[in-house]
């Protein structure tokens, strides 16, 4: 049986302002018989600018006091095929085809900092109608243990609402606290942490069961960023409470991996969910897992 999917309109809009700071030109000093006669001696020698990076021009390189992205080039916006499967539950498995947009990014000023990301997908195939809204944004503080480190806080809130006739997930997520510790540095970014957060509501169902109710507790989770110019890697699980006849939680592990050569990007996404679910009317639970995968072809935004 079809199950409808609503969207819910969400925004989160993540900006992050660049600023450079003004170079001073080198000027030699010169006296009157120099500018009556120049000669090799007294020339002035020309100031040399800087060679120019080899790497994208999507983020600007680090210095004190700049607010600073750590990759323009972190959105894409292409085609994404994906593919579905449900174990454990009868299902309306098959693969699709999508018009997407995601993207994740680190901030910093001084001792400030921010962590954004999205996720927007809309299509269908196989397993009917399929779409995703998700938004995610936290801010707070990088201590300045180093330089170019330092442990970091944040919090802020997480919220989704994705699926197709195959499965249906949604959570909203505030607050939600991040705590980790990061290394950022011109277009390098390497951050390891834990998340937690009130879990507000959210649904979950895998196939033809019956919809896990979120909520009544906390999410615990952990997450991994790696980024540099050409690669970027954002890995995540959690743990959901749930509020209802089931005491087990649900757990989510996602991953996306992208390569980019601006202005093109490939990028490669993954999401499993495993929980206990109530199959048969009055029958006793039984375990279930949703896998999801997509791979996306598109372009990216040079700042």
């Amino acid at each position: 049986m079809y199950a409808k999917m609503a969207l819910i309109s969400v925004a989160v809009l993540l900006a992050a302002a660049s600023a450079r700071a003004a170079e001073e030109a080198a000027h030699a000093p010169t006296d009157s018989r120099a500018l009556a006669a120049p000669s090799p001696e007294t020339s002035p020698v020309p100031s040399q600018s800087p060679p120019s990076s080899p790497l994208p021009t999507c983020a600007d390189p680090g210095a004190d006091g700049s607010f600073l992205p750590s990759s323009g080039c972190s959105g894409v916006f292409g085609i994404r095929g994906s593919a579905t499967s449900v174990r454990g539950a009868t299902a309306s498995e098959g693969s699709g085809l999508m018009v997407s947009a995601e993207g994740e990014e680190f901030t910093h000023r001084g001792v400030f900092g921010t962590h954004g990301m999205h996720r927007l997908a809309l299509g269908g195939g196989g397993a009917g109608f399929e779409g995703t809204l998700l938004g995610g944004v936290t801010g707070g503080f990088r201590l300045p243990v180093g330089e170019r480190h330092g442990p970091v806080i944040r919090a802020g809130v997480l919220g989704y609402l994705r699926g197709n006739d195959a499965y249906y997930a949604s959570l909203i997520d505030l607050p939600q606290v991040q705590v980790g510790y990061q290394y950022l540095y011109r277009r390098t970014v390497i951050e390891l942490g834990a998340t937690s957060g009130a879990v507000l509501t959210g649904r979950f169902r895998a196939g033809e069961t019956e919809t896990r109710i979120l909520g009544a507790g906390l999410e615990v989770g952990a997450y991994a960023a790696l980024q540099i110019p050409w690669f970027r890697l954002g890995l995540s699980a959690m743990r959901l409470p749930t509020n209802d006849a089931l005491s087990s939680p649900v757990r989510t592990a996602e991953g996306t991996l992208c390569a980019i050569a601006t202005p093109f990007a490939i990028c490669a996404d993954a999401r499993a969910t495993v929980t206990d679910v109530i199959s048969v009317t009055g029958g006793a639970p039984v375990e279930v897992t949703s896998m999801v995968a997509g791979l996306a072809f598109g372009l990216t935004r040079e700042r």
